[in-house]
């Protein structure tokens, strides 16, 4: 896919990128979805609005400080609570962290009311559960080539992923230090 936001969207589900995905579905009765998936990571609130989850889950500073400047992939895994508030890809407005319970949300897991089929129940939204992506096993087999001695074969598999998050290409030397998802 283009976007790697797209990847944890409904327009992701089963995508070329998807190797292994939990399916949810949805139904009149909303009772197929996986119960509690994308509320148990949805934003808490403190007070003045309507909660949005429970706040399992969050995203630690050690993942934030992971991420190269310019990575695109972080923007698209963390909901990062902005002082003024924050407005998700959907339009949906965050308030600030006097107003929620942490300083980072889980984004993969975010389901939009609005945007995305919803059934009426925050507990039961038909979010599907990427298990294993395309990109996780072409740095899987990265970290195999580069563990053979194979770095010409390491480097090609990890600048694709690499491309895709909007990086520059690793060098040799960067191999080792650089496979992550």
């Amino acid at each position: 896919m283009s976007s790697y936001a797209d990847i944890w969207r409904m327009k992701g589900v089963n995508s070329i990128e998807s190797i292994f995905e939990v399916q949810t579905g949805t139904n009149a009765a909303c009772n197929a979805a996986i119960e509690l998936y994308a509320n148990n990571q949805g934003i808490r609130a403190r007070r003045g609005w309507t909660d949005f989850g429970f706040g399992f889950n969050n995203p630690t500073a050690d993942l934030v400080a992971a991420y190269e400047p310019g990575d695109k992939r972080k923007d698209a895994t963390i909901i990062t609570i902005l002082p003024a508030g924050t407005v998700l890809w959907d339009g949906f407005r965050v308030p600030s962290r006097d107003s929620v319970e942490n300083d980072r949300y889980n984004y993969k897991a975010y389901h939009s009311r609005s945007m995305e089929p919803y059934c009426g129940s925050p507990d039961r939204t038909p979010k599907n559960l990427r298990v294993l992506r395309y990109g996780e096993l072409l740095l899987i087999y990265a970290e195999a080539a580069n563990e053979l001695g194979n770095t010409a074969e390491a480097l090609n598999k990890l600048n694709i992923v690499r491309k895709k998050a909007g990086l520059p290409n690793a060098t040799g030397g960067q191999v080792a230090l650089r496979l992550k998802i």
